[in-house]
């Protein structure tokens, strides 16, 4: 048989990185609250097409004083929760909570989130990663810090545009 020419832009494009951006921090914080707080870890990227995928990976550093009480992090776009929250002692896909049970109190952990999100924007986006302690009283959610206020060096996030 023959093979006839093949019009390359017919074949699809899709998957490529279309751009990368990263932001990082070394400053710790704490929180008291049961509702989400800013760890200051946060990125932006606007989307050149609503048809791309936003790929998301933050990487941090935690200590956690208090037993029996625990700490969870979200990863938000925006206003809107995007990953995070499961009830794992451990950070799975798209974010976790850490429990500070008797092996966890004196501990220090690395954490990481991945994401792949669809945000149908061309608008600038802030991914970024918020924290709370979800129970007991006088908790004390800790990033980026460890048990006596040693920082983990730098909490990275970044952000890949994914094109459709």
């Amino acid at each position: 048989g023959t093979l006839k020419r093949l019009d390359a832009s017919l074949i699809g494009g899709g998957g490529k990185i279309l751009q990368v951006v990263e932001a990082s921090t070394t400053t710790a914080a704490t929180t008291t609250s049961t509702s989400y707080a800013s760890t200051g870890l946060e990125v932006a990227i606007t989307p050149s097409a609503t048809s791309s995928k936003v790929l998301v990976f933050a990487t941090w550093g935690t200590g956690f004083m208090e037993g029996d009480k625990d700490c969870r992090f979200q990863l938000y776009r925006d206003s809107t929760a995007v990953g995070g929250g499961n009830n794992s002692r451990y950070v799975g896909i798209g974010g976790g909570q850490q429990s500070a049970d008797n092996w966890f109190t004196y501990g220090f952990q690395q954490f990481n989130i991945q994401k792949l999100d669809s945000p149908s924007s061309t608008s600038e986006l802030t991914y970024k990663l918020m924290f709370n302690v979800n129970s007991g009283s006088g908790a004390t959610g800790r990033f980026g810090e460890q048990r006596n206020g040693d920082d983990s060096g730098a909490n990275v996030i970044c952000a890949m545009e994914i094109g459709a």
